[in-house]
């Protein structure tokens, strides 16, 4: 008939077992001589949700939705600054989120069930609050190999020490920074990692002349 079900309308239709007919059905006809046909249509959509940390502006990055990764479209904020957007769209379709001043951060072509991203401080996490997984911009990090190469230089003798600095040597620095990196590669060290986080803080504290005993 081209009519729209209702809510109730369509799970009621979508409920019925063979041989019976919707519960809410007018109808005096034989079940029997109603074939229903599902199609599950739900493997065709994700279900994204984009959300901000707080309803601050800092936080207010904007996103893009398009059908490939070549972007027409102009990158606009969520619609309820305070509430989470949800929105099912087609797999495949290319999620573009920017920061807050407008640059392109990340790009994920969805395909996923579901998937949340949030926007904190202008920066993009993949999940919500501080849980969430960092996705843009992107952070290079050094290698292993660069790692090395920089603590030689440090403890070149060439390289000065500020003449205040009586409370930690290179050679303290070094040991508490070889420390927090040993105690770190082991699972199930949460307590001895706290104990290494905190003395490479005082060592770089105390080199570096920022602590109140070296000022």
């Amino acid at each position: 008939s081209g009519a729209t079900l209702t809510e109730t309308q369509f799970d009621n239709l979508w409920n019925t077992v063979q041989g019976e007919t919707p519960a809410d059905w007018n109808w005096n006809g034989n079940a029997q001589d109603l074939c229903i046909q599902r199609v599950h249509l739900r493997n065709l959509f994700v279900r994204l949700t984009l959300q901000y940390y707080a309803d601050q502006s800092q936080h207010y990055g904007r996103y893009t939705l398009d059908r490939s990764e070549s972007s027409t479209n102009a990158p606009v904020e969520i619609p309820e600054r305070d509430e989470a957007f949800t929105a099912y769209v087609v797999r495949g379709s290319c999620l573009g989120l920017y920061g807050t001043d407008g640059n392109l951060q990340f790009r994920d072509i969805l395909q996923d069930g579901e998937v949340v991203y949030t926007c904190r401080d202008g920066i993009w996490y993949r999940g919500t609050g501080y849980f969430g997984t960092r996705v843009g911009p992107t952070v290079r990090h050094p290698s292993p190999e660069e790692f090395v190469d920089a603590l030689m230089a440090f403890m070149d003798p060439q390289v000065p020490v500020r003449p205040e600095n009586i409370l930690t040597s290179k050679e303290d620095l070094l040991a508490a920074i070889i420390n927090y990196l040993s105690v770190g590669a082991y699972d199930n060290q949460s307590f001895a990692f706290g104990e290494a986080r905190q003395a490479l803080i005082d060592a770089l504290a105390n080199f570096t002349g920022s602590s109140t005993e070296n000022p």
